[in-house]
């Protein structure tokens, strides 16, 4: 019975040894549920420091990295603003037009910034939910199923292209709500982007097919009208500037993680700097 009993202990003794093995993975005394912690609290530290950048007056309009420019169906317009200088009118329409596209750039610029408040939350919880499966992978710079982000300096933007792989189509669904609120503001001029915006696909439609109807030997190339959802167009390409911003910021981290006073940030980036 005494040798049973021993022979049971050596059993729990090994069984809770491999459970604690397998539950913490350890490697150089650094855990994968460290690993994951630390990504998380930068991708969290990104968000709010992108957010609060993005969200200040010209965050968006003055940053030529992030700065939103005005939809493809612009150039449509832009191309054509000569052929209507012909039709009757036709030279107060396309001025009145190119004035108020240069007005648009800053107005869905300020709508941006106006949203990118609301951004914050939703990028965190977006963090939070993230299921991180790959934590060394990123740590060292990789995507996980992609090639190596990893560059001669580490700057690596591997959690950060992981969170907007994983979430970006979902972010952008749960972030149009307070685009398009913003879009729906008088931020600038007195009239919103979506007015402005609706301004000028009108008087461009009505120019186009004025000057369409004046073809009346069908020698001329007719001028398509133009339609586009502008709320879908800006929402996306202000989560693109979003994530950019939260790629420097993981960048800083990489670089001097001991700048930020934070324990988990310290020694699951500090760890990686020694290692490589």
């Amino acid at each position: 019975m005494r040798k049973i009993a021993i022979a049971l202990s050596f059993i729990v003794v090994f069984l809770l040894s491999s459970c604690e093995y397998f539950d913490v993975n350890t490697e150089d005394g650094l855990s994968t549920e460290e690993i994951i912690e630390g990504l998380k609290t930068a991708l969290k530290l990104g968000a709010d420091s992108s957010t609060t950048k993005l969200s200040a007056l010209d965050g968006y309009y003055l940053d030529e990295a992030v700065k939103i420019l005005l939809p493809p169906e612009a150039d449509i317009i832009y191309d054509n603003l000569s052929k209507l200088n012909s039709i009757p009118g036709g030279s107060i329409v396309t001025a009145t037009i190119e004035d108020q596209l240069e007005k648009l750039v800053l107005s869905i610029n300020r709508s941006a910034e106006d949203a990118a408040d609301d951004a914050l939350p939703i990028l965190t919880d977006a963090v939070t939910s993230l299921s991180i499966t790959d934590g060394w992978d990123i740590l060292n710079g990789t995507v996980p199923g992609v090639d190596s982000t990893k560059s001669a300096d580490f700057d690596s933007l591997a959690a950060t292209h992981y969170l907007e792989r994983e979430t970006k189509t979902g972010l952008i669904g749960v972030f149009s709500e307070p685009m398009n609120t913003a879009l729906q503001k008088p931020l600038v001029f007195s009239v919103s982007a979506y007015s402005l915006w609706n301004n000028i696909t009108s008087s461009y439609n009505t120019a186009a097919s004025t000057y369409n109807s004046l073809d009346i030997l069908d020698l001329w190339d007719d001028i398509q009208p133009v339609n586009t959802d502008i709320g879908e167009f800006v929402t996306t390409k202000a989560m693109d500037g979003l994530f950019l911003k939260v790629g420097e910021e993981e960048k800083k981290i990489r670089r001097d993680p001991f700048q930020w006073a934070i324990d988990i940030i310290q020694r699951v980036f500090g760890y990686i700097q020694d290692h490589i």
